[in-house]
């Protein structure tokens, strides 16, 4: 019988500080986890709040890894039982991953990775059905506002959405309407929205190209109070990332996200200089901020070749029975939440990968 997530989790628990993660949510994590195969790539959600503990957890499918078969694997007794631990509901967005099972889907070039997002908002209740973030391959398709916006429709589509016509005639004006110099990385769909309400994530170099993308598409908070209240931190991003949620009448939302990323060589520093300026604002607990300076960096296991969700027998040979794997632990960005009339929260994003140490 092969390892659980939670196995692996258990390979990260002494990097994981009760300051980021306290035991009732690094517990229910491990529930989680218990359900679910061991992939490679996840996160740890972290609200950096004095008063806030919250933590969810994300973990990635890589379909070049054949780790969606692995899942799917799982999900169909999940489905067929009605649990909804593993997933919400029997039906919904069932047919995205049957598809994606097949060698001929004809989305396979365009998808990358699907999340599965955990929202726990209370770690002593049950574990959560998750929803989902499908994070597009960057090709030249992408860039051609017309065939992007064709590829989220067709997702929407499979995802099970009942759209009516009309609905997916304004869906379709909004994202043509986005310059190809804004790229689509994701498409969400968070379980707790209703309606046909969609998340976009969307890669935006500059801050000034962020606002000037709100005011375009009639973003309904104050683009003066954002401005003011994140003055002194836009100087240090390398590049950003703006979250948004459609309504079901694919409208902005007012509730925004803006994540700060910091490129790979300068992380470090840049990582301090930002969380500093979080925790002078009362916006970063102090000891959270020092546990997360700590959380960048490379470890080395042994493991069976049979623990992974993925066979790496093809690299290592059929005789191979325990094979070497570095796990990365990364945190390259913060996360800003900006809703009108109330306070910003800042979240960190506690990532971790495996690769194979050839």
């Amino acid at each position: 019988m092969k390892a659980s997530l939670s196995s692996y989790i258990d390979l990260l628990e002494p990097w994981i500080s009760p300051s980021l993660i306290s035991s009732p949510y690094l517990s229910r994590i491990k529930k989680i986890g218990a359900e679910l195969p061991v992939l490679s790539l996840g996160c740890f959600e972290c609200w950096l709040g004095e008063d806030e503990p919250r933590v969810d957890f994300n973990i990635a499918m890589n379909g070049r890894l054949n780790e969606h078969r692995a899942f799917y694997e799982r999900l169909i007794p999940s489905t067929e039982s009605g649990k909804t631990g593993l997933y919400s509901g029997p039906n919904l967005h069932f047919s995205f991953f049957r598809s994606w099972q097949e060698k001929d889907f004809y989305l396979l070039p365009m998808v990358r990775l699907v999340w599965l997002v955990y929202d726990i908002t209370d770690p002593w209740l049950p574990a959560p059905a998750p929803w989902l973030y499908v994070h597009f391959m960057q090709t030249p398709l992408n860039k051609n506002s017309v065939v992007r916006a064709e590829i989220i429709l067709q997702i929407h589509l499979l995802w099970g959405e009942n759209v009516m016509p009309h609905e997916s005639a304004y869906l379709r004006i909004f994202l043509t309407s986005i310059i190809p110099s804004v790229q689509i990385l994701s498409l969400g769909k968070p379980t707790s929205r209703q309606g046909h309400g969609i998340r976009l994530y969307l890669k935006i170099k500059t801050f000034d190209e962020v606002t000037k993308f709100l005011i375009s598409k009639q973003w309904p908070g104050n683009v003066k109070d954002l401005r003011e209240q994140l003055y002194n931190l836009n100087t240090l991003a390398n590049f950003f990332c703006l979250i948004i949620d459609l309504g079901s009448d694919f409208t902005i939302q007012p509730k925004i996200g803006i994540e700060y990323w910091f490129e790979e060589n300068l992380v470090q520093d840049k990582l301090g200089n930002f969380s500093q300026r979080l925790m002078d604002r009362g916006l970063c607990d102090g000891l959270k901020r020092e546990e997360l300076l700590k959380w960048n960096g490379v470890f080395k296991v042994d493991t069976k070749t049979e623990f992974w969700s993925w066979s790496d027998l093809s690299i290592f040979g059929k005789n191979s029975k325990k094979i070497s794997v570095l796990i990365r632990r990364m945190a390259h960005y913060i996360k800003i939440i900006y809703e009108p009339d109330k306070k910003l929260v800042a979240k960190a994003y506690l990532y971790y990968d495996r690769s194979v140490n050839s």
